[in-house]
């Protein structure tokens, strides 16, 4: 309880405060103001000013509000900080897990309940994954409409939700609602597309790509026309680069798939299973195990996938068949056998 006289000596700092709150009705209204006048009083004049703090002070004073009584004030203190200082991200540094009454103080109570049965009906009805439960998209949803600004979901952009992503680790519960909330905002055309994972850098380097000799343009034309789903050429382009760097030292006049023949490919399986990792995958950078012997499930990729490399020219009549590769670019036995069981959980959705 403020003193009358001191209330009038402090109105300046009061007022504003008790203007915004007012239709907040909470009885910690009252306490979380007066912390926040005391953390003025021991910063000094300086710092009257609160509504000019920066994000930085914002985060040491209310980060410093320890305490099961003292943190309820936490969203009050966050509100604050984000009406008058317009920092929006200020709930995400100081860590605050429970965003639903920060909505309410922010935008007025109940004014985020539209967007919220909008995503959560269409995800719903499109039956996604039990890992999808409510409160788990709620929460993205209130933390990307608080950074948006604004309790409307046509507020929210992609490049927002981008940068809300890479705030947030990859096993962040928040970080895969991020993800199927774009689902719905792509749905209603409010951003142009959804989501994707390694948005940031997806695919080969383009200086992998260069190092390929030239003769070897059929591998970047299969990638533009091939039929698999995009994950899946992202996972065999780079094995078909590593058949071309293997043609151009082995066999310089072979590089071209057309000038294959059924020794140069069985020579290529026989290099394959006693290849080591990082052999022939040119310019680049990521080195991680480099020189360590190819996993069973390793050679498998590269075998695999330069067989049904040859069978999607063939097919399309890109080249003459020389061979059957079906046949000459099987993945040997000794290999087969040496590959471990993979089992994994299938979401029922899926």
């Amino acid at each position: 309880m403020i003193h009358e006289r001191n209330r009038v000596a402090l109105a300046r700092l009061i007022d504003p405060l008790e203007a915004v709150s007012a239709r907040w009705g909470n009885a910690l209204t009252d306490s979380a103001r007066n912390m926040l006048l005391m953390e003025i009083g021991r910063r000094s004049w300086a710092y009257w000013a609160y509504w000019a703090w920066d994000e930085q002070i914002w985060t040491v004073f209310v980060a410093s509000v320890t305490g099961e009584i003292r943190h309820r004030r936490r969203a009050h203190l966050v509100a604050w900080g984000y009406l008058f200082g317009g920092h929006r991200r200020l709930h995400h540094r100081v860590g605050m897990p429970k965003l639903r009454p920060l909505a309410d103080f922010v935008f007025g109570h109940g004014a985020v309940d539209p967007a919220l049965e909008q995503v959560c009906t269409l995800l719903e009805r499109w039956e996604t994954s039990p890992k999808s439960q409510p409160e788990l998209v709620r929460s993205s949803v209130l933390d990307a409409l608080l950074s948006a600004g604004s309790p409307h979901l046509k507020d929210v952009t992609l490049e927002l939700l981008q940068d809300l992503v890479a705030d947030h680790p990859a096993s962040s519960a928040r970080r895969r609602g991020f993800f199927k909330m774009s689902r719905v905002l792509a749905a209603n055309g409010f951003i142009p597309e959804p989501l994707t994972g390694g948005h940031e850098q997806r695919g080969t380097r383009p200086e992998t790509v260069a190092s390929v000799p030239l003769e070897c343009l059929e591998m970047v034309r299969w990638r533009k026309f091939s039929t698999n789903e995009p994950g899946t050429i992202r996972t065999k382009f780079p094995l078909l680069l590593v058949a071309g760097h293997w043609a151009a030292e082995r066999h310089p006049e072979a590089t071209s798939p057309q000038a294959w023949t059924r020794d140069i490919a069985a020579e290529y399986i026989a290099d394959a299973v006693i290849a080591v990792r990082g052999q022939w995958a040119g310019h680049n950078r990521n080195r991680t195990g480099w020189g360590e012997p190819l996993s069973a499930s390793g050679k498998a990729g590269r075998v695999d996938t330069i067989r049904s490399f040859f069978c999607d020219l063939i097919e399309w009549e890109w080249i003459t068949p020389r061979f059957d590769p079906r046949r000459v670019l099987a993945l040997p036995l000794s290999v087969r056998a040496g590959r471990d069981p993979d089992p994994r959980i299938i979401d029922d959705a899926a």
